[in-house]
């Protein structure tokens, strides 16, 4: 069984710099950790040992349930 973890943010740097780190030290590393960023520029986030993938969602307001279904659909994890 593999893992996805999904995350959806804007303008949120450190926390997701601290959510990488935090996924980094469990012991069942997931597959991947897909972020829906609502915002243009991506993240420069710390090395993980598992794939980081950004995908971009840009819209005038914060379109919440879109980024969320859109990550649901980018993950490639029997769970997320």
């Amino acid at each position: 069984m593999t893992a996805s973890v999904l995350t959806i943010a804007r303008g949120r740097d450190a926390h997701l710099a601290n959510l990488v780190r935090g996924l980094a030290r469990q012991t069942e590393l997931p597959s991947e950790l897909v972020i829906v960023r609502m915002q243009e520029t991506p993240y420069d986030l710390p090395e993980a040992p598992f794939p980081v993938r950004q995908v971009e969602l840009v819209s005038g307001d914060l379109p919440l349930a879109q980024a969320r279904n859109l990550a649901a659909r980018e993950a490639k994890g029997d769970e997320l």
